[in-house]
């Protein structure tokens, strides 16, 4: 006499949990909205900028269950990135809500345009490099400007291993900072 599995806990699989197959299969559910939310995304974007007076052309890069990289290409990379990236940071905010409307929760987007976050990432390491120099020759912490959580996360990684300094984010959104301190 066969005994009959509650439901929600397939066969093979202890309470609770779910089982591998189960688990690739919302995997590939999430695949496929992801796929489908990042095309119309794109669309998205590109008429977004269109409404600012800027030429884009968008491109998927990759796309993952619950992360997408997004290309943005324009004749003028600077309107497309901002003054110090506010534009192209405020548009990937626009467009976490966009993939969360379109049924894809924490959803984390990069967008990109000519390398700037590349370019970016080594401009945070030289300010980090910098900083920690302050930090050790003066005895005193260093406080920096407010930036991106993506950036000060970058910094804390960085910094994360160094026996000389801790660091940590002071201050609320929009104007959270990194301070570098002496240990």
């Amino acid at each position: 006499m066969a005994t009959e599995q509650p439901e929600g806990n397939p066969e093979g699989a202890p309470d609770g949990q779910l089982s591998p197959a189960e688990i690739a299969a919302r995997h590939e559910q999430n695949l496929h909205r992801m796929s489908a939310a990042a095309t119309k995304l794109v669309d998205y974007l590109e008429q977004a900028y269109r409404a600012l007076g800027v030429d884009v052309s968008a491109t998927v890069q990759s796309s993952g269950a619950k992360d997408v990289t997004i290309e943005l290409n324009a004749p003028t990379p600077g309107r497309v990135i901002g003054y110090h990236g506010r534009r192209i940071n405020a548009f990937e905010v626009l467009s976490v809500a966009f993939l969360n409307y379109q049924g894809v929760k924490d959803a984390q987007v990069t967008l990109d345009s000519e390398g700037y976050r590349a370019k970016r990432a080594q401009t945070i390491t030289r300010i980090g490099e910098r900083a920690v120099t302050d930090v050790i020759a003066s005895g005193q912490a260093v406080f920096l400007d407010p930036m991106p959580a993506r950036e000060r996360k970058l910094l804390h990684k960085q910094l994360e291993d160094n026996p000389n300094v801790k660091t940590y984010s002071q201050g609320r959104e929009p104007f959270r900072s990194v301070v570098i301190a002496p240990k």
